[in-house]
């Protein structure tokens, strides 16, 4: 089958998912709960079981003389995986990546062989409230679709929008989530071509799984800002603090006023000046 290594890795990986509770509740004791910032992970890697059912009906030519058209429509998809990996930009807003596979019977069957495989990419948005984390996400992609009858693989546009609910677990130190629901609409289109088992199908799908989100890493708080220091001096600008400084400081290297010092200086300021005679006036008077 094409793609048969793809399908069965996802498969895999959806009931390894459903599998890893067991291995949470052997542990001896859960971890303490984290700080409220260590509780928004920046990634979440999602595996689970999903259920698709679609709506839509192709005019298949059949391999006859004439080529006959027969009406065949899609029938719901009971084997399916989903595994997604978003990435946060932030608290509530990141990038998503979507493969979702559902396969109706294996390629060659002579039952209904609808077939789907989805790969998309868009924008989630969560809402972290405690143990509880509604999210919504818009994805764009391709869809590979086969069927419903014996239409060969066939690639075209993907459309999925939706949302779910996860759950917190405290094991494996609260990095493991449960998500309750997950519920989309997707739109797929795809052209078969003018031939044998042929026709154009533009298909409608109701989505609905279920499985486990494990977070990677945290998103870590913007550093605080430092709180206004009071400035040390009392004035408001440093020159003024400054020049204050020296003003102490030259107050403070004085000697104290004492009576016998205040007289001296009144006895040296009224003191006259001497005068002493300039060396060219001393040759004048001689000549």
């Amino acid at each position: 089958m094409k793609f048969g290594i793809t399908k069965s890795v996802v498969l895999s990986l959806a009931a390894a998912a459903l599998m890893l509770p067991a291995v949470g509740f052997a542990q001896d004791k859960a971890a303490p709960k984290a700080a409220k910032n260590d509780d928004v992970s920046r990634w979440d890697i999602f595996a689970g079981y999903s259920y698709l059912a679609p709506k839509g009906t192709v005019n298949v030519p059949l391999p006859k003389a004439g080529f006959p058209i027969e009406a065949v429509s899609y029938n719901s998809v009971n084997i399916g995986g989903i595994v997604s990996v978003a990435r946060y930009f932030n608290r509530y807003v990141g990038a998503q990546a979507e493969v979702g596979i559902h396969e109706y019977a294996p390629s060659g069957s002579k039952t209904n062989n609808d077939g789907f495989t989805t790969i998309a990419g868009g924008l989630i948005a969560s809402y972290p409230a405690g143990d509880v984390t509604p999210f919504v996400h818009a994805l764009v992609g391709g869809a590979l679709v086969d069927g419903p009858l014996h239409n060969p693989f066939t690639w075209g546009p993907d459309i999925t929008v939706g949302g779910g609910l996860d759950y917190a677990t405290p094991f494996f130190n609260h990095h493991l989530s449960i998500r309750l629901f997950q519920a989309d609409y997707e739109y797929m289109h795809a052209n078969f071509g003018v031939r044998p088992y042929g026709g154009i199908a533009n298909i409608n799908a109701a989505r609905l799984s279920a499985g486990l989100v494990f977070h990677v890493g945290t998103i870590a708080p913007p550093p605080p800002v430092p709180p206004l220091q009071a400035p040390r001096h009392r004035g408001a600008w440093p020159r003024l603090a400054a020049q204050q400084r020296r003003r102490r400081s030259r107050h403070a290297s004085r000697p104290p006023a004492t009576p016998l010092a205040m007289a001296r200086h009144q006895l040296q300021k009224q003191r006259p000046r001497r005068c002493h005679p300039q060396p060219f006036a001393a040759a004048g008077s001689a000549s």
